[in-house]
């Protein structure tokens, strides 16, 4: 028994939220936190970890049976004619 497609879309747009709140809290830089000797990440470390979990949601998604949550970019042809 496979979890439906809408489980997925939920997961998703609460990770986007999440991700929302950590980029708008997050400098441009990673720091470092002296108090409690840990790493504070990027924005740029907060995308990719973004990018990382929505992925492996929609392959989740896929691998269920379901339609995809979106369309990877990558995955798209690319032709001469797209160039012009």
């Amino acid at each position: 028994m496979s979890l439906e497609r809408k489980v997925f879309a939920e997961a998703a747009e609460q990770l986007e939220a999440e991700t929302l709140n950590k980029i708008l809290k997050a400098p441009v830089k990673r720091g470092w936190n002296p108090t409690f000797r840990m790493s504070v990440p990027s924005i740029n470390d907060i995308k990719r970890e973004y990018n990382t979990r929505l992925g492996t949601i929609n392959e989740m998604c896929v691998s269920a049976g379901h339609a995809p949550l979106y369309e990877d970019p990558d995955d798209a042809e690319v032709t001469m004619d797209s160039f012009k």
